[in-house]
C-alpha cells in the first residue's frame, strides 16, 4: 500500500511540474516531492530497524559472555536474565551479539530466545 501511495505521489508531482507553469503550482510540487522522500527515507529506516535486526533475550538465570565462540575463550562478564540484545553474527553453538549499552560478546544459543 505504501509503495502504491509514493508512486502516485511521484506521478502527480510529475505531472505537476511538466504541464503547469504556475510558480505557485511548481512550489507545491518540489514540496510534495520533499514530502514523498522524507516519507520514503522514514520508511526504509523502519524496516531496517524493526525487520531485519536480529535481536534476542536471555532466558536463563545468568550466561557467561566470552569473547570468541567457545567457552576456552575469556569470560568477559556474566549477563542476567531479561537482557535483551542484537544479533550480529551466529556460529555453532553461539550468537556475536550486542548489549543495549554497545558491549559486544558471544554468548551460548541454549541461553538466549530471539524475539
Amino acid at each position: 500500500m505504501e509503495v502504491k501511495l509514493n508512486s502516485l505521489i511521484l506521478f502527480l508531482c510529475a505531472v505537476v511540474q511538466y504541464h503547469l507553469r504556475g510558480g505557485g503550482i511548481k512550489a507545491m510540487g518540489y514540496s510534495i516531492l520533499i514530502l514523498l522522500l522524507i516519507s520514503c527515507s522514514m520508511t526504509t529506516f523502519k524496516y531496517r530497524t524493526d525487520y531485519l535486526a536480529r535481536r534476542g533475550v536471555l532466558v536463563a538465570a545468568e550466561a557467561h559472555v566470552y569473547s570468541g565462540p567457545g567457552e576456552d575463550n575469556d569470560l568477559e562478564f556474566v549477563a542476567a536474565q531479561g537482557l535483551t540484545f542484537d544479533v550480529e553474527k551466529s556460529l555453532d553453538k553461539y550468537y556475536l551479539v550486542t548489549f543495549e549499552n554497545q558491549r559486544k560478546g558471544w554468548i551460548s544459543k541454549d541461553d538466549v530466545e530471539i524475539i
